[in-house]
């Protein structure tokens, strides 16, 4: 398995000093990181002592990123790797891995998708009935109409969250195939 090579994060000594100066168009970058913090990692999983020492791993091949991120996750499970492209931290990872049960966790999944659309239309089918209950007490129950209101905020709120978790997945897929194109064109060259 390809391991990349590590630099550092920031190098005073290295010209540029940014990791982002180093990176050529179609290279990826792997960041290592505390599953449940934003705490940098080294590749053995361990916290640096100096955060000045942290490192990343570039890669040639998105596919080799993507393998090394799934190992380090299978051996450290404290782990979530990030596999961004050469434009950095601007634009979410092109690929994260935190362990399989990591991944149901963060909200991704068919089935929560589903779940959160089930109670979003429930939500939307329920605030008409406690409607027309306020309308039958001629208006005199407040609460109905304030837990309506409430169903109809929160069912828009959660589709309106979805449309934009596939949207950001469809700008991952979209920004995937563009880099997978570059690596493609750097290798013909």
């Amino acid at each position: 398995m390809d391991c990349g090579t590590e630099i550092r994060v920031f190098d005073p000594q290295r010209r540029p000093s940014d990791w982002s100066g180093v990176v050529r168009p179609a290279q990826c970058v792997v960041f290592l990181r505390d599953r449940f913090t934003p705490e940098a990692r080294d590749g053995n999983g361990v916290r640096y002592a100096d955060p000045d020492d942290a490192t990343c791993f570039v890669f040639d091949r998105f596919e080799d990123a993507r393998r090394f991120c799934e190992a380090k996750t299978q051996s450290f499970p404290n782990l979530r790797c990030a596999v961004y492209d050469a434009e950095g931290l601007a634009h979410p990872p092109l690929f994260v891995s935190a362990g399989p049960e990591r991944r149901q966790t963060l909200g991704f999944g068919v089935v929560s998708v589903r779940i959160r659309r089930a109670i979003a239309a429930a939500m939307l089918l329920v605030a008409p009935v406690f409607i027309w209950i306020d309308i039958r007490g001629d208006y005199a129950l407040i609460f109905p109409t304030f837990v309506a209101l409430n169903c109809i905020l929160a069912g828009v709120r959660l589709l309106a969250w979805d449309f934009g978790r596939s949207r950001e997945e469809e700008d991952r897929r979209e920004r995937l195939a563009a880099h997978l194109r570059k690596e493609e064109s750097a290798v013909s060259v």
